[in-house]
């Protein structure tokens, strides 16, 4: 059987202000579906489908174990966001086998070849434009735990806008719809308040690569939007000669974080703190006399393809460490009080001497 395949992805929102609080908590920041359905599909009749998807779990999230904890819902929709009312509804396609799989914290929880069957021929013609699948927590769930998903409580609805399979039917393609209401949804705003870190050098050598270890932190301002995903950012690592480290970038590394601090959640009022981080580069010389380079700089960015895609207007923050020249041979740790630090241009309120 030739089979067509659909791919959507459900990005959740990261705000869980005013969520009531019993028992376990199981939070899921991204999820992502295919549908595989007949090249020919059934008119006024159920045609077979299988579904995959994948709930990104949150690292935060309580380990649960049970019977029955999850339930996946197909159905078709007037609306993007599966509002209203619920065309051919399925309230569960899960095996007992599927609904009972146990998810892990900062893992995707992975379900392949779901089988159902369905009524295509009604959805993507006239209103019902829109085929949703619902992730949820299962009402017959053997353990007390509430299924969060940004402002969502207990289940995650996400459709896909489909074409009409009705021969002869009079519609138009997806490509003469009107999709600007979803057009003009405006992503995420990261905002940062402030960037710091710890820094230490050992090993020294003249002319060998010197361990370099580092914890860094990131303050949001206080109005930035909550960003949670895969992704998210990356922290970069150069040498320069400029305490704003807009000019040289000797041994550039482009990025540090590996996927867990990749996908730490940005949450005004809490600090975003990543800890041993861990590089090497050579520093023999750096700081002394005379030397063209002086400083170790840090640049925190978004990630290459974060998901979801969010907004860093002011663009990265770089923070530069002037480093302590010293003999080689010798191990040296930077104290706090030591460090010259200054943030790139953008963060004005940041420039300056500490």
């Amino acid at each position: 059987m030739n089979l067509l395949l659909v791919v959507f992805l459900a990005i959740v929102p990261g705000s869980v202000i005013g969520f009531r609080h019993t028992g376990k908590v199981v939070t899921v920041d991204s999820f992502m579906w295919n549908l595989q359905e007949p090249s020919k599909i059934k008119i006024d009749a159920k045609s077979p489908i299988t579904i995959d998807f994948v709930a990104q779990i949150a690292p935060q999230s309580d380990s649960i174990k049970g019977k029955n904890l999850w339930r996946l819902g197909i159905f078709g929709s007037e609306h993007n966001d599966g509002h209203g009312e619920r065309v051919g509804f399925k309230s569960q396609i899960l095996k007992a086998k599927q609904a009972s799989k146990r998810p892990a914290k900062g893992q995707p929880l992975k379900m392949k070849n779901i089988f159902s069957r369905f009524d295509l021929s009604q959805i993507g013609c006239n209103e019902v434009r829109y085929f949703c699948a619902e992730f949820a927590k299962n009402s017959d769930s053997t353990v007390d735990f509430e299924l969060r998903s940004g402002e969502a409580l207990d289940n995650i609805v996400s459709c896909k806008e489909m074409e009409c399979r009705r021969p002869n039917a009079d519609s138009t393609t997806l490509e003469g719809r009107e999709t600007l209401p979803e057009l003009l949804i405006p992503p995420p705003t990261a905002r940062l308040d402030s960037l710091d870190m710890t820094l230490a050098i050992r090993g020294v050598c003249f002319d060998g690569s010197h361990n370099i270890s580092m914890d860094a932190q990131v303050d949001p301002h206080h109005s930035t939007d909550t960003i949670r995903g895969r992704g998210l950012w990356r922290l970069g690592v150069f040498l320069s000669n400029a305490s704003y480290g807009s000019m040289a970038r000797s041994q550039y590394q482009p990025d540090l974080l590996n996927v867990t601090h990749k996908a730490k959640p940005l949450i005004s009022g809490e600090t975003l703190v990543f800890t041993d981080l861990h590089t090497a580069l050579n520093t023999s010389g750096v700081g002394c006399r005379e030397a063209y380079l002086q400083y170790l700089c840090i640049e925190f960015d978004r990630g290459e393809n974060p998901i979801p895609s969010f907004e860093l207007p002011e663009g990265p923050a770089i923070l530069c460490s002037r480093v302590v020249c010293t003999w080689p041979g010798q191990s040296r740790e930077l104290p706090e009080h030591s460090l010259d630090k200054a943030l790139l241009t953008g963060y004005p309120k940041l420039l300056g001497q500490c």
